[in-house]
């Protein structure tokens, strides 16, 4: 491969070392387009972006055809690999202290490679008068949503009202957790009320293997993932993101659990 100064260069470096060359290749990718056509779109000057062309030209990455430019059949293969990378740097770049210091290795690995797809986040602290409550942004989505699922290996005694308040707006909620976390809730929610309800609208179901993250949570629109901290420590910081992909992310992961989970009828008990 021949980079930019005619020295030898892999793909990868070719494809990543230029923003100007990673614009071209992912325009491209939607279809052959004209040198004008690149131009004006990523608002560059022909000064500047031709000898970028030529360089991916040269390395077989675009083919030129007269004025129109196409990928070529490695070129397609790059760019559709090329993607979920740039995906994922980005993703972990937008919060890179967040992911730094929390532990991701509890996610299940497939759903650890597809990180990518949760796009733009952002970290949302707790409420300083609720340290161990749910932000007032994701509480505002669980009362406005039609379903919410949870998959969470902890219960604090500070979600008991919030549970009431849930199930009294009719939301549909499915709580899967390990028999330990459900049963801590029942003992904290009858010490609270004096009895544990039966609850109209959420329904719980029982994991028997461990569950090695705090816990994620997905509402119509919001996707919240709470990670241990590197040390294994309950961190009650969360990555909050309600893009289309992170919410299919969450629905994907909530499945999975779902799957491996057994319902708990209550009127039985454990």
């Amino acid at each position: 491969m021949i980079g930019v100064d005619g020295t030898k260069s892999h793909l990868i470096d070719i494809l990543l070392m230029s923003e100007k060359r990673k614009k071209v290749v992912l325009l491209l990718k939607d279809g052959p387009r004209g040198s004008d056509e690149i131009k004006s779109i990523l608002g560059l000057s022909s000064s500047s972006v031709m000898p970028q062309i030529k360089i991916l030209i040269v390395n077989h990455i675009v083919v030129q055809k007269e004025h129109t430019y196409y990928l070529s059949q490695i070129g397609h293969l790059l760019a559709h690999h090329m993607i979920p990378l740039l995906n994922i740097s980005n993703t972990l770049e937008e919060n890179l202290e967040y992911w730094t210091n929390h532990d991701i290795s509890g996610l299940p690995v497939p759903f650890q490679l597809r990180l990518y797809e949760i796009g733009n986040s952002v970290v949302v602290e707790p409420e300083p008068e609720e340290p161990y409550g749910i932000p007032l942004v994701v509480k505002k989505s669980i009362m406005e949503s039609n379903y919410v699922h949870v998959v969470a290996s902890f219960f604090h005694p500070s979600l008991i009202p919030i549970y009431k308040k849930i199930d009294e707006e009719g939301v549909n909620m499915v709580r899967i957790s390990t028999k330990a976390a459900i049963q801590k809730l029942v003992k904290s929610y009858s010490e609270y009320y004096g009895e544990f309800p039966l609850f109209e609208s959420t329904k719980f179901r029982i994991l028997e293997n461990e569950l090695n993250i705090a816990a994620v949570v997905i509402t119509d629109d919001l996707l919240c993932i709470y990670l241990n901290g590197n040390k294994g420590l309950f961190m009650n910081n969360m990555i909050v993101s309600s893009s289309d992909g992170a919410v299919k992310w969450g629905l994907d992961y909530f499945k999975y659990y779902l799957e491996r989970s057994t319902p708990l009828d209550l009127k039985k008990g454990f």
